[in-house]
This record gives structure tokens, C-alpha cells and sequence, in this order.
């Protein structure tokens, strides 16, 4: 109801401020100014009043459409809409026509981009835009260098005998904060419940069947896993890599073998079935858990203990000392580092790539733009593209044909069950009071949204 009020004090705001303008009320403006503001204004009428409307009345239809009253007519619908995507996937006509089509699209584009790849404009284009990409990456290369360099001084500023007061601060804040369970009988009292329901429902989880499941499917996992090929290189090639030292010789070339034998790895232990039956039963025992009711005790605990961490004054005053011990903290580290020698150079190299991939990325828009032109100009009226637009167009054609032709009786099935579920829905709609309000307000925010539009063509009209 609140939310319902607040969007609906917008409507009267927003409008009455176009009306008064339309009066004259503002100061004098030309026509195309009024009506560039009455536009305005629409916009943001539609935007925020009648799309919170439209989403409050969507959520309400996806409520009433779970009525079991309509149960029979979604089932209908459903069934309807099966077999019409089934009629799609197996008719042997359709599919042979979706293929023809899908390849003449292919076709079409390959065609498209070959002529503009072959335009010097559009390679000189891509050259332009691979040295900004390489530019771009040089910056962040260096701003990440610089930044790891900073972070070495920040931390070690942090740990310095001039803001160790300011840091203790923190640490004693933080220790006070964790240690509410302990200080304040309300907030241990329920962090006892929720630890104890936790224990409960752990305990209550480790009887059930589906978890001595996964507990099976993961030991024969491991067994099937460590007897693969692949595991055992992808150790070996771990091991070789971990013993050269960091500047030996070779390193690069076995750091790409450990890679490459990890990555084999890694495919042929996810195809193996046992893989697959670990998630399987993960996910049966996760559903089972979530079903005892010592795991919705849990929750409830959880939630409770959740609660009062945020609304109790003993939390609100620990919380609101940690920030401001952490505040005064970053603000003392901040002005140590504007005046630290190490700092200044490098705050310099982070700004200036910062600076260089922002331009980087600017320019790479305006070479895509000129990249864009240039393949219009390219491909506007080539032959080569006509032609293959052509075949695709008559392929198209012959798709919608077949389907149309194909799937008449589905898709005549498929309306009537969408037109009966509608009709029903329509009707619990109707009769569903909040739903009714809505719709009401949106008539409404509808009937000025178009006012507004008018004003502002008339507006235009009389210039």
C-alpha cells in the first residue's frame, strides 16, 4: 500500500508541473523548448509511475495464474504448446527448411563479410583498432604493475608507528563487534538458537540416506579420477614445473605443459559418469535437507539472529564505531600516502593509464563508427551480396511457407488453449480487487501520458 501511494503522489507532481508550464507558468520559453520539457516529463511518467504500475499488475497475474482454478486450462495450454514445439523439432519438412534457411543466413553473412573484409577503408580500420587494443593493454599492464607497487606501500604505511593508534582502533572495533554474542545476553541468546538449530540440523542430515549417497558417489569419483592417464601427467607436470626456480630456464615452456596437462585433465574427469553421479546426488541430498524440519528451524534461527544484528543498539553502536574507527583509519592512510616519496610516482603512472585506456577506448569507438561507414559503403549495392540476399530471401519465404502449411492444426490447438487460459485469467483479474486498482491508475497514468504527448505536437505544430 505504501509503494502503491508514493507512485501515485508522482502522477499528480509530474503533471501538475506539465500543466502549470503549459499555462505559462515557468518563464518564457519557445515552442520547441515547451515541448521538449512536455516530453520530458512524459517520458518520465511512463517510466516511473506506469512500468512500476505494469509490473505490479504482471506479478499479480503470475500469482492468480497459479490458481488451481485454473489448473485445467494452464495443463490444456501446456499440452498444446508441446506439441506444437515437438511438431517443429520432428516434422522432417520443417526441419529441412530450417536447415536451408539457418545455411542461405550463413551464406548471406559469410558474403557480407568477406566483400567488406576485402574494402582497404575497413582493413586500415582494423589495423587502427588492433594497435588501440594493444595500446589499451600496455596501460593496464602498467596501471596493474603500478597499482601492486602502491598496495606494497599502502600496506606498509598501514602497519607503520604513525597510524598504529588508528589501527588499533579498528582491530579493538572489530573485536568488539565479533565479540557481541558474549557481551550482550539478547544477542548471544539468539546466536545460541541459531548455533544449536544449525548443530540440529547437521546432525539430523548426516542420518539421512542421501548423504552416506554422496559420500559413495564421491569415493568411487575419486577412485575413477586417480585412475585416469591424465591425472597421473597432470601431477608429474605440476611437480616438474614447481621444482624449476623462477628464473630458470624453461619455466614458460613447462608452465604451458602443467597448463596443457591440467586442462586434459580437467575434460576427461568431468565426462566420466561417476562426475555426473556426484551431482546427482548433491543435489538429492541438498533437496532432501531442505525438507527435514530441522533445517527450517535453522533458517528461522538464522534469520532471527540475522535480524536482530542489524535492529539491536548494542550491534547498531559496535557497528557505527567499527565504520568510524574504519573512516578515521582511511582517511589517516589517504594523507599518509598524498605525502609519501614512494606513493607520488606511483599514484602519477596509475593516473596516466588510467588516462591512456580511457582514451584507448574512446578512440576505439570512433574507428568502429568509421569501420561501420566504411562496410556500409562496401556492401550497399555489391553483387555479390544482392545475390546471396536474394537466395536467403527466397529461403525465408519458403520456411514460413512449410511452417504455416505444417503446423496448422497445432498452431490452431495452441490459440485456442492460449485464448481459454487468457479468457479465465482475464476474468480472476477482473475480479481481484487490488489487480482492479491497478489497472484503474495505469488508465489513468495513460490518459496523461497521451495529454502530454498531444500538448507537446500541438505545441510543435504552432511554431
Amino acid at each position: 500500500m505504501i509503494r502503491q501511494i508514493w507512485i501515485l503522489s508522482l502522477v499528480p507532481a509530474i503533471c501538475l508541473t506539465s500543466s502549470a508550464f503549459a499555462q505559462g507558468a515557468d518563464a518564457p520559453a519557445s515552442a520547441e523548448q515547451q515541448a521538449k520539457q512536455l516530453d520530458a516529463r512524459r517520458r518520465k511518467l511512463d517510466r516511473e509511475v506506469r512500468y512500476e504500475l505494469l509490473k505490479q499488475l504482471s506479478q499479480i497475474k503470475k500469482a492468480l495464474a497459479k490458481d488451481p482454478a485454473l489448473a485445467e486450462a494452464s495443463a490444456a495450454l501446456e499440452s498444446a504448446q508441446k506439441a506444437y514445439d515437438r511438431k517443429l523439432k520432428t516434422d522432417p519438412d520443417i526441419v529441412a527448411a530450417a536447415k536451408a534457411k539457418d545455411a542461405a543466413s550463413d551464406a548471406r553473412a559469410k558474403a557480407t563479410a568477406e566483400v567488406a573484409a576485402a574494402d582497404p577503408k575497413v582493413a586500415a580500420g582494423q589495423q587502427e583498432l588492433k594497435a588501440q587494443y594493444a595500446r589499451e593493454d600496455e596501460a593496464e599492464k602498467a596501471r596493474r604493475a603500478a597499482s601492486k607497487e602502491l598496495s606494497a606501500v599502502r600496506s606498509k604505511l598501514a602497519r607503520s608507528a604513525e597510524l598504529k593508534a588508528a589501527a588499533d582502533r579498528v582491530t579493538a572495533a572489530d573485536r568488539t563487534l565479533r565479540s557481541l554474542p558474549e557481551t550482550s545476553a539478547e544477542i548471544g541468546a539468539a546466536y545460541k538458537a541459531y548455533s544449536d538449530a544449525r548443530k540440529a540440523c547437521d546432525a539430523k542430515a548426516r542420518t539421512l540416506p542421501a548423504y552416506q549417497a554422496v559420500k559413495d558417489a564421491t569415493k568411487a569419483y575419486d577412485d575413477a579420477r586417480h585412475a585416469l592417464p591424465e591425472y597421473k601427467a597432470s601431477k608429474e607436470a605440476d611437480k616438474a614445473y614447481s621444482a624449476l626456480a623462477k628464473d630458470a630456464p624453461g619455466r614458460d615452456a613447462a608452465r604451458a605443459q602443467r597448463d596443457a596437462a591440467r586442462k586434459a585433465y580437467d575434460a576427461k574427469r568431468r565426462a566420466l559418469p561417476e562426475y555426473k553421479a556426484v551431482d546427482a546426488a548433491e543435489e538429492a541430498y541438498n533437496r532432501t535437507r531442505r525438507a527435514l524440519p530441522e533445517y527450517k528451524a535453522y533458517k528461522d534461527a538464522e534469520a532471527a539472529y540475522r535480524q536482530l544484528l542489524k535492529t539491536s543498539p548494542d550491534a547498531k553502536a559496535a557497528q557505527a564505531a567499527r565504520d568510524e574507527a574504519r573512516k578515521a583509519f582511511d582517511e589517516a592512510l589517504k594523507a599518509a600516502l598524498a605525502t609519501n616519496a614512494e606513493a607520488a610516482p606511483l599514484l602519477e603512472k596509475i593516473e596516466k593509464a588510467a588516462a591512456d585506456i580511457s582514451d584507448a577506448r574512446k578512440k576505439r569507438s570512433e574507428i568502429r563508427s568509421r569501420i561501420r561507414a566504411a562496410e556500409r559503403a562496401a556492401t550497399a549495392e555489391h553483387p555479390k551480396i544482392a545475390e546471396a540476399r536474394k537466395a536467403y530471401d527466397g529461403v525465408r519465404k519458403t520456411y514460413y511457407e512449410t511452417l504455416a502449411s505444417k503446423t496448422a492444426a497445432e498452431r490452431k490447438a495452441l490459440d485456442a488453449a492460449n485464448d481459454a487460459f487468457n479468457e479465465q485469467l482475464d476474468a480472476k483479474v477482473a475480479a481481484d480487487a487490488k489487480a482492479a486498482g491497478i489497472l484503474q491508475q495505469i488508465k489513468e497514468v495513460e490518459a496523461k501520458i497521451k495529454e502530454m504527448r498531444d500538448k507537446a505536437r500541438a505545441l510543435r505544430k504552432s511554431k
